[in-house]
């Protein structure tokens, strides 16, 4: 099954060339990412629409970059939310991912494994076919790791107990099949209000995630009130790093949404980008 692009044109130009011209030029601004270990396993993008998020992922995206010139991997995991109430609770792409930029097969092997490993977990492309989560990502990873084997995952109930599940299965079927991973969360952070109160609403998850603290990530987004979209994502990204040996998350960039100071006072949605590292 060919799982077609679904917001090419609205949240990244639809057209290859224009496309491929804006990642590069995002790219080479963030710069070398050269402090990149081979014990660097995990990340955070974001994933709104190029123009207002991409600046931020691209961070993200030359650490990748540089990950994989230090060491090579066979499997890129990607994780999203789930926005639109689709499908079910974690639903498992086993399709072929077609994007602008060219196209990303799945790991046949590892999706069967993850699939077996919790019934909790459902083969289930309807719950991608309209999501962008996972879909914006893929133009920059089509830049820096073209034609890596991906296993794309969308959670749509981010519960502690769920994003266990998807670390623990994504690990199981690595060792398994002797895959070397990296693994992608894809989430923004908070929505909607004034650059203030978003500040002030990240401030906790941003230092759970620079201890690399699983635990700690999940309960600050539950008491600060943050509307982070991901945050299951995020919590599973956290447990895979802590698993292959990370010990700290280091913060690569953060921005919002707002272009004027109108945006600022009246709401932007903040995003970040990190990696978890040695």
């Amino acid at each position: 099954m060919i799982r077609k692009p679904y917001v090419s044109g609205i949240f990244y130009p639809r057209e290859k060339a224009q496309l491929k011209k804006i990642i590069l030029s995002m790219l080479s601004d963030a710069g070398n990412q050269e402090w990149v270990s081979r014990k660097t396993n995990s990340f955070i993008a974001p994933h709104a629409g190029v123009s207002y998020s991409g600046k931020t992922a691209a961070f993200a995206y030359a650490a990748i970059a540089s990950r994989l010139n230090k060491k090579d991997v066979d499997t890129i995991i990607i994780i999203g939310p789930n926005h639109t109430g689709t499908g079910n609770g974690i639903s498992l792409s086993e399709a072929t991912w077609e994007t602008p930029m060219g196209k990303f097969e799945t790991d046949e092997e590892m999706a069967k494994d993850i699939r077996r490993y919790s019934d909790r977990i459902s083969p289930d492309e309807e719950a991608h076919r309209m999501e962008h989560s996972i879909e914006v990502q893929l133009p920059f990873l089509a830049a820096v790791a073209p034609e890596k084997n991906l296993i794309c995952i969308c959670m749509g109930i981010q519960s502690y107990y769920n994003s266990k599940i998807v670390a623990d299965a994504v690990l199981h079927s690595a060792e398994k099949n002797g895959r070397e991973i990296i693994a992608i969360a894809s989430s923004d952070l908070n929505h909607y209000e004034p650059v203030h109160v978003a500040e002030a609403r990240d401030a906790p998850l941003i230092d759970a995630i620079k201890m690399a603290d699983p635990g700690a990530f999940y309960k600050s987004v539950k008491e600060s009130g943050n509307s982070a979209c991901g945050y299951g994502p995020i919590t599973s990204a956290i447990l895979i790093s802590k698993s292959l040996g990370s010990v700290r998350g280091r913060i690569l960039n953060y921005s919002n949404s707002g272009n004027s100071s109108a945006e600022r006072d009246l709401g932007v949605v903040s995003y970040l980008s990190a990696a978890f590292t040695d």
